[in-house]
């Protein structure tokens, strides 16, 4: 229908709109012919209010531009209409440019994750599926976890199932993704009260993060789960017993699928146990806090002053027979660790085995030094899971045993050949059949670690642990 001037008072106000739409009439050509006021007043309300729903969606258009996420255009779309809105095409376009991108951003990402899961703490993955906003600083960071955050992309189970990063059905174990490490109450040496004597002292030492308090966990939660152990209660002089909650903390975090949080800073955590079947092999285990350890490093020629201020030496120096268990972070091998190298370790090792040879006064075994009062020493590889990682299979504890083997040849040589040597000098492991005074070497892993620092237990270390020439349980060499 084309629009007649001379009946132009005989159109409804849609007739109007729509020859306005069809470019046959202008709203002065309306005017000029005669418009009804009160016609005009309806035809010109529509015609302004459709400037600012235009203005306000071009302004909400540059909104959803900057934006530039999929769930943004979709907005725009629902809410001017998909084949209405002003901007519907390049809305469209631009979504399934996005959607490439999401793809390849949720690749990125999960790469990320298999190369290194432990950066993926609790607070992180928390943040990644919307239970906690993200920081401007996280969005902000180029990374594939900051990439994905800044495209406003949120997890679910179902795309941790799909690629593989968690196995389906333990519905535990993705409640511990979100949990922080499982806390430890510790206390100091003065409030723990005094080492039992007349037992085997078991120490864990190591530098920080190396894996001190899993082993502990894992060793503790095996034998606990086992019942082939007693815990038998330390009173300081108020009659307080400060080591039960610390043991009670590790064996409850393993089974929670957490691993423990590194040990304080300046602490000697220690418990006395029982073991065995019929709980005859006595020790009090004995765990030195990395950063102590260290400590021991830094103080170069006042090592033993630095042991006596954190309470170590009177552990050291009681006359309790001892098993050390030397721990080396395979991250910090294989370069994935950002605090400590392979050289830190070596030097820290090297630094507190000198400590351990020299702070005796005498040859006869009551005023000897530590290693005079050895019974075992055993290396231990932690974190030895990576190794599988690396390899891209499951490996068998032989074929752990002899990457660990090649690492301590090719990089801890002289750590080796001295610690050989005071085991030959003092008798050291001379209950190894045919290969007597030889430093053990085993590996170890707490089990298969996940997103959030979230672990499932695998005791197989403690059951069968891979040496040079034979295999022998993690636990035997705490009888020889």
């Amino acid at each position: 229908m084309a629009f007649d001037p001379r009946n132009v008072n005989g159109y409804s106000v849609d007739e109007l709109i729509a020859f306005i739409d069809n470019k046959e009439a202008t709203f002065e050509d309306f005017q000029k012919c005669g418009l009804r006021w009160d016609k005009q007043a309806e035809v010109k309300k529509i015609l302004d209010d459709r400037i600012i729903i235009s203005q306000r969606e071009e302004a909400d258009w540059q909104s959803t531009r900057a934006t530039d996420t999929i769930n943004a255009y979709n907005f725009y779309l629902n809410t001017y209409g998909e084949n209405t809105a002003i901007h519907a095409y390049e809305a469209k376009m631009r979504i399934q440019e996005l959607i490439g991108i999401t793809q390849r951003l949720y690749t990125d990402l999960f790469e990320d994750m298999r190369d290194d899961m432990m950066k993926y703490k609790a607070n992180v993955m928390q943040v990644l599926f919307g239970k906690l906003p993200a920081t401007d600083e996280m969005r902000e960071d180029d990374s594939p976890t900051g990439r994905f955050l800044k495209a406003d992309l949120r997890l679910t189970f179902d795309d941790l199932h799909r690629s593989g990063i968690l196995p389906e059905g333990n519905r535990a174990l993705e409640k511990a993704i979100f949990k922080d490490d499982f806390e430890v109450p510790q206390l100091s040496m003065e409030e723990l009260g005094e080492v039992p004597t007349d037992r085997t002292d078991v120490y864990f030492l190591g530098c920080p993060a190396s894996g001190k308090s899993c082993v502990l966990a894992g060793f503790l939660n095996y034998l606990h789960y086992a019942g082939e152990m007693t815990y038998l209660p330390t009173k300081n002089s108020r009659g307080i017993d400060g080591c039960k909650p610390y043991y009670n903390a590790l064996i409850k975090g393993v089974s929670e699928f957490k691993a423990p949080r590194s040990t304080g800073t300046d602490t000697v955590s220690f418990m006395q146990l029982n073991l065995g079947a019929r709980r005859d092999r006595e020790i009090t285990a004995m765990e030195l806090s990395g950063e102590a350890f260290k400590m021991l490093s830094d103080a170069d020629y006042t090592g033993p002053e630095v042991w006596d201020r954190l309470g170590v030496g009177r552990c050291l120096k009681n006359q309790n027979p001892k098993t050390l268990f030397f721990l080396l972070d395979y991250s910090s091998i294989i370069g994935k660790n950002p605090r400590f190298s392979a050289a830190d370790q070596d030097e820290i090792l090297g630094n507190a085995l000198t400590v351990f040879s020299s702070d005796g006064s005498g040859k006869h075994f009551e005023k000897g030094c530590t290693m005079s009062k050895v019974r075992t020493v055993a290396i231990v590889i932690t974190k030895s899971d990576l190794m599988d990682i690396e390899m891209g299979r499951p490996l068998t504890p032989e074929e752990r045993a002899d990457i660990a083997f090649e690492y301590l040849r090719d990089r801890f040589a002289n750590f080796m050949n001295n610690l050989g040597d005071l085991c030959r000098k003092y008798g050291i492991n001379a209950n190894h059949k045919g290969h007597a005074y030889e430093p053990f070497v085993t590996t170890f892993s707490l089990g298969q670690f996940f997103l959030g620092n979230s672990v499932i237990f695998d005791p197989t270390d403690f059951v069968v642990a891979a040496t040079e020439r034979r295999k022998r349980g993690f636990l035997d060499f705490l009888q020889l």
